[in-house]
């Protein structure tokens, strides 16, 4: 057992940083999934479920890969509710008592090679991501249905979800102004990813003015707004360009990086004055 415990963390230590980045990011619900930070083509989660075991309405049967999605469990909790369908079965919930309208799964995890046939049927019309760049190929992806047909921004249950979502740990993936398939400006009212109630609260208190791949690829930056309590505006800055002062001449440790912190906010806070 020792040997074996020894060879794991050998493996563990030895392997290239970039490769260990990416076998953790992989897992993680706030990874972004991008052109540019594509999923392995073999990459399948190890904890799918079935959507229908949470009482969750699918479209399809509930066997079949595309009616799972990740259990993602909340990191250290026991909660039985603490997880990616328990969350997304109360969010439908809600919507059908404020709406009427029965919602469905439509479309959960896709594997690399699912996602190839979608694209290609979709390859004249822009409305598919590539394989690899899919979020239903991490399993963090939900597709909602009403009445068989996938949810448009005139319904109310899409009202519902864009009003509460974020409560339950969802964002819509791809709003409108978005340039990430290859349609112009496409726009999915029915595709809402998991993030994890975290970054879900931080993308509603400040990232309305970054889309979702660009937001959580920013993520360190808003975790570190909140817990400063500080916000995109002139007097912020005053007090983060204050207190940066302060660690630099206590020669705190902390400096470095809450400097890394203040200039990109700087950079932001001064785009938002020059366009005023």
């Amino acid at each position: 057992m020792k040997t074996h415990i020894i060879f794991l963390l050998a493996i563990v230590l030895f392997m290239p940083i970039a490769q260990a980045a990416s076998l953790y990011q992989s897992a993680a619900v706030h990874r972004v999934i991008s052109e540019d930070q594509p999923l392995p083509a073999d990459y399948i989660p190890a904890d799918l479920v079935r959507a229908a075991d949470y009482g969750i309405v699918t479209k399809k049967s509930a066997d079949i890969d595309e009616m799972k999605i990740r259990l993602a469990q909340d990191v250290g909790s026991r909660d039985p509710r603490a997880n990616m369908p328990s969350r997304l079965r109360d969010l439908m919930y809600l919507c059908e008592q404020q709406t009427g309208e029965l919602s469905q799964l439509g479309s959960g995890y896709r594997s690399y090679d699912k996602q190839r046939i979608v694209y290609w049927n979709h390859r004249f019309d822009g409305q598919a991501a590539l394989p690899g760049t899919s979020e239903h190929q991490a399993g963090l992806a939900a597709d909602i249905s009403i009445g068989g047909a996938f949810l448009t921004k005139h319904s109310a249950t899409f009202t519902c979800f864009s009003e509460h979502a974020w409560k339950y740990g969802f964002m819509l993936s791809y709003p409108e102004g978005n340039s990430y398939l290859q349609g112009k400006s496409i726009t999915e009212p029915w595709h809402w990813r998991y993030v994890g109630l975290e970054a879900a609260r931080l993308a509603h208190d400040f990232g309305k003015k970054d889309y979702p791949a660009e937001f959580l690829a920013k993520l360190h930056y808003f975790r570190w707004l909140d817990n400063e309590a500080l916000s995109e505006t002139i007097p912020s800055l005053r007090l983060a360009l204050a207190k940066l002062h302060d660690l630099k001449k206590a020669d705190s440790n902390q400096a470095w990086f809450f400097g890394r912190q203040v200039s990109f906010m700087s950079t932001r806070v001064m785009a938002q004055v020059a366009v005023r």
